[in-house]
Protein backbone atom coordinates (compact mmCIF):
# COMPACT_ATOMS: atom_id res chain seq x y z
CA UNK A 1 0.00 0.00 0.00
CA UNK A 2 2.59 2.31 0.61
CA UNK A 3 4.97 1.53 -2.27
CA UNK A 4 1.47 2.48 -4.04
CA UNK A 5 1.17 5.74 -2.69
CA UNK A 6 5.00 6.56 -3.46
CA UNK A 7 4.59 5.67 -7.23
CA UNK A 8 1.52 8.53 -7.20
CA UNK A 9 3.46 11.23 -5.27
CA UNK A 10 6.36 10.30 -8.22
CA UNK A 11 3.85 10.24 -10.77
CA UNK A 12 2.43 13.88 -9.54
CA UNK A 13 5.85 15.18 -9.39
CA UNK A 14 6.31 14.26 -12.50
CA UNK A 15 3.77 15.62 -14.26
CA UNK A 16 4.01 18.97 -12.31
CA UNK A 17 7.66 18.52 -13.88
CA UNK A 18 6.08 18.22 -17.15
CA UNK A 19 4.02 21.14 -17.49
CA UNK A 20 6.48 23.75 -16.12
CA UNK A 21 8.92 22.44 -18.54
CA UNK A 22 6.99 22.54 -21.26
CA UNK A 23 5.72 26.45 -19.97
CA UNK A 24 9.74 27.39 -20.11
CA UNK A 25 10.35 25.52 -23.67
CA UNK A 26 7.36 27.42 -24.96
CA UNK A 27 9.60 30.36 -25.07
CA UNK A 28 11.94 29.32 -27.60
CA UNK A 29 9.07 27.79 -30.03
CA UNK A 30 8.30 30.65 -32.79
CA UNK A 31 4.68 29.37 -32.06
CA UNK A 32 1.49 31.66 -33.04
CA UNK A 33 -0.27 31.02 -29.82
CA UNK A 34 2.75 30.95 -27.55
CA UNK A 35 0.97 32.67 -25.18
CA UNK A 36 -1.16 29.14 -24.15
CA UNK A 37 -1.07 26.80 -21.98
CA UNK A 38 0.86 24.08 -22.44
CA UNK A 39 -1.07 20.82 -24.39
CA UNK A 40 -4.06 23.01 -24.60
CA UNK A 41 -4.18 21.88 -28.41
CA UNK A 42 -4.17 17.99 -27.79
CA UNK A 43 -7.69 16.03 -27.98
CA UNK A 44 -9.39 14.78 -24.95
CA UNK A 45 -8.15 10.61 -25.13
CA UNK A 46 -4.85 11.74 -26.01
CA UNK A 47 -4.99 14.44 -22.65
CA UNK A 48 -6.19 11.38 -20.58
CA UNK A 49 -2.97 9.25 -21.77
CA UNK A 50 -0.27 12.00 -21.08
CA UNK A 51 -1.66 13.02 -17.95
CA UNK A 52 -1.48 9.21 -16.55
CA UNK A 53 -4.85 9.38 -14.57
CA UNK A 54 -4.18 13.15 -12.91
CA UNK A 55 -5.97 14.83 -15.47
CA UNK A 56 -7.90 16.40 -12.39
CA UNK A 57 -4.25 18.22 -12.17
CA UNK A 58 -3.58 19.79 -15.44
CA UNK A 59 -7.57 21.26 -15.72
CA UNK A 60 -6.92 22.73 -12.33
CA UNK A 61 -3.81 24.35 -13.81
CA UNK A 62 -5.68 25.69 -17.01
CA UNK A 63 -8.50 27.09 -14.87
CA UNK A 64 -6.32 29.10 -12.72
CA UNK A 65 -4.25 30.38 -15.76
CA UNK A 66 -7.18 31.33 -17.63
CA UNK A 67 -8.88 33.44 -14.40
CA UNK A 68 -5.30 34.89 -13.99
CA UNK A 69 -5.33 35.94 -17.86
CA UNK A 70 -8.94 37.56 -17.66
CA UNK A 71 -7.35 39.78 -14.81
CA UNK A 72 -6.53 42.85 -16.32
CA UNK A 73 -2.96 44.02 -16.24
CA UNK A 74 -2.00 40.72 -15.44
CA UNK A 75 0.09 40.44 -18.65
CA UNK A 76 1.21 43.68 -19.86
CA UNK A 77 1.64 42.86 -23.36
CA UNK A 78 -1.92 41.07 -23.82
CA UNK A 79 -4.76 43.33 -24.48
CA UNK A 80 -8.51 41.31 -23.57
CA UNK A 81 -10.39 41.51 -26.71
CA UNK A 82 -13.23 39.08 -27.53
CA UNK A 83 -11.74 37.22 -30.08
CA UNK A 84 -8.63 36.49 -28.04
CA UNK A 85 -10.58 35.01 -24.97
CA UNK A 86 -13.09 33.12 -27.36
CA UNK A 87 -9.97 31.36 -28.73
CA UNK A 88 -8.62 30.62 -25.48
CA UNK A 89 -12.08 29.31 -23.63
CA UNK A 90 -13.36 27.46 -26.90
CA UNK A 91 -9.95 25.47 -26.82
CA UNK A 92 -9.80 24.39 -23.18
CA UNK A 93 -13.59 23.67 -23.85
CA UNK A 94 -13.10 21.45 -26.35
CA UNK A 95 -10.82 19.28 -23.62
CA UNK A 96 -14.06 19.00 -21.84
CA UNK A 97 -12.68 19.60 -17.93
CA UNK A 98 -14.71 18.88 -15.48
CA UNK A 99 -14.57 22.03 -13.78
CA UNK A 100 -18.25 23.51 -13.40
CA UNK A 101 -17.21 26.80 -12.79
CA UNK A 102 -14.94 27.26 -15.36
CA UNK A 103 -17.52 26.79 -18.13
CA UNK A 104 -19.46 29.10 -15.44
CA UNK A 105 -16.74 31.95 -15.51
CA UNK A 106 -15.84 31.86 -19.06
CA UNK A 107 -19.46 32.62 -20.32
CA UNK A 108 -20.10 35.17 -17.90
CA UNK A 109 -17.07 36.92 -19.25
CA UNK A 110 -18.67 36.33 -22.48
CA UNK A 111 -21.93 37.52 -22.17
CA UNK A 112 -21.83 40.38 -19.84
CA UNK A 113 -18.45 41.17 -20.36
CA UNK A 114 -18.06 41.36 -24.00
CA UNK A 115 -21.86 41.57 -24.62
CA UNK A 116 -21.57 38.36 -26.79
CA UNK A 117 -23.72 35.75 -25.19
CA UNK A 118 -23.89 33.86 -28.42
CA UNK A 119 -19.85 32.95 -27.80
CA UNK A 120 -21.23 30.93 -25.01
CA UNK A 121 -22.99 28.17 -27.00
CA UNK A 122 -20.12 26.34 -27.87
CA UNK A 123 -18.21 26.09 -24.33
CA UNK A 124 -21.35 25.56 -22.98
CA UNK A 125 -22.21 22.62 -25.11
CA UNK A 126 -19.08 20.59 -24.18
CA UNK A 127 -19.91 21.81 -19.92
CA UNK A 128 -22.95 20.00 -20.89
CA UNK A 129 -21.29 17.03 -21.89
CA UNK A 130 -18.20 16.97 -19.48
CA UNK A 131 -20.53 17.53 -16.50
CA UNK A 132 -23.98 15.87 -17.30
CA UNK A 133 -24.61 15.83 -14.08
CA UNK A 134 -24.83 20.01 -14.13
CA UNK A 135 -27.91 21.92 -13.65
CA UNK A 136 -26.27 24.98 -13.87
CA UNK A 137 -24.69 24.93 -16.96
CA UNK A 138 -27.87 24.59 -18.56
CA UNK A 139 -29.82 27.12 -16.41
CA UNK A 140 -27.03 29.27 -17.95
CA UNK A 141 -27.88 28.41 -21.54
CA UNK A 142 -31.55 28.66 -20.84
CA UNK A 143 -31.16 32.33 -19.31
CA UNK A 144 -28.75 33.39 -22.25
CA UNK A 145 -30.77 32.43 -25.15
CA UNK A 146 -34.37 33.57 -23.45
CA UNK A 147 -33.52 36.59 -21.69
CA UNK A 148 -29.70 38.07 -23.61
CA UNK A 149 -30.89 36.74 -27.00
CA UNK A 150 -34.69 37.14 -27.07
CA UNK A 151 -35.28 33.67 -27.74
CA UNK A 152 -37.70 32.15 -25.33
CA UNK A 153 -38.57 29.10 -26.97
CA UNK A 154 -34.63 28.01 -27.37
CA UNK A 155 -34.67 29.23 -23.45
CA UNK A 156 -37.21 26.89 -22.20
CA UNK A 157 -35.69 23.88 -23.76
CA UNK A 158 -32.47 24.16 -21.72
CA UNK A 159 -34.36 25.21 -18.56
CA UNK A 160 -36.53 22.11 -19.18
CA UNK A 161 -32.74 20.08 -19.42
CA UNK A 162 -31.52 21.97 -16.12
CA UNK A 163 -34.90 20.90 -14.05
CA UNK A 164 -34.53 17.41 -14.93
CA UNK A 165 -31.42 17.16 -12.88
CA UNK A 166 -31.07 16.20 -9.30
CA UNK A 167 -31.04 19.40 -6.84
CA UNK A 168 -32.42 21.54 -9.62
CA UNK A 169 -34.57 24.81 -7.88
CA UNK A 170 -38.22 23.72 -8.46
CA UNK A 171 -39.12 26.80 -10.65
CA UNK A 172 -37.26 25.91 -13.81
CA UNK A 173 -39.76 23.24 -15.05
CA UNK A 174 -42.22 25.89 -14.30
CA UNK A 175 -40.33 28.79 -16.26
CA UNK A 176 -39.66 26.47 -18.49
CA UNK A 177 -43.02 25.68 -19.55
CA UNK A 178 -44.16 29.26 -19.39
CA UNK A 179 -41.40 30.31 -21.66
CA UNK A 180 -42.52 27.67 -24.32
CA UNK A 181 -46.17 29.82 -24.55
CA UNK A 182 -44.40 32.96 -24.24
CA UNK A 183 -45.98 33.54 -20.63
CA UNK A 184 -43.66 34.66 -18.31
CA UNK A 185 -44.52 37.44 -15.60
CA UNK A 186 -41.88 39.91 -14.12
CA UNK A 187 -41.69 37.39 -11.01
CA UNK A 188 -40.57 34.79 -12.94
CA UNK A 189 -37.99 37.00 -14.76
CA UNK A 190 -36.52 37.96 -11.47
CA UNK A 191 -36.13 34.60 -10.55
CA UNK A 192 -34.27 33.51 -13.51
CA UNK A 193 -32.38 36.91 -12.82
CA UNK A 194 -31.16 36.12 -9.27
CA UNK A 195 -30.47 32.44 -10.03
CA UNK A 196 -27.51 34.15 -12.17
CA UNK A 197 -27.05 36.34 -9.65
CA UNK A 198 -26.69 32.99 -7.37
CA UNK A 199 -24.18 31.70 -10.07
CA UNK A 200 -22.36 34.70 -10.06
CA UNK A 201 -21.38 35.23 -6.25
CA UNK A 202 -21.09 31.16 -5.73
CA UNK A 203 -17.99 31.34 -7.94
CA UNK A 204 -17.16 35.07 -6.86
CA UNK A 205 -17.45 36.69 -10.49
CA UNK A 206 -16.36 40.30 -11.10
CA UNK A 207 -16.95 42.39 -13.81
CA UNK A 208 -13.54 42.58 -15.79
CA UNK A 209 -13.16 45.94 -18.13
CA UNK A 210 -12.23 44.46 -21.43
CA UNK A 211 -9.01 45.63 -22.79
CA UNK A 212 -8.68 46.53 -26.64
CA UNK A 213 -5.57 47.39 -28.52
CA UNK A 214 -5.37 51.16 -29.93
Amino acid sequence: MKTDVKIQIVLLLALLTLFHSAEKLKKFLPDRSQELPAYVHLKKPYLDILTLGHRHLYEDYVHIWLIQDLIPGQQQKQTLSLENISQKINLISTQQPTIESFFLLSCFVLAFDFESPKMCEYPLSQGMKALPQSWKIPMLQGYLYAYEQNLPKLGSVFYKKASSHKNAPQFLKQLSNKLASKKTSSEDDTRAKKAIEYLKNKIKYKKIKPITSD
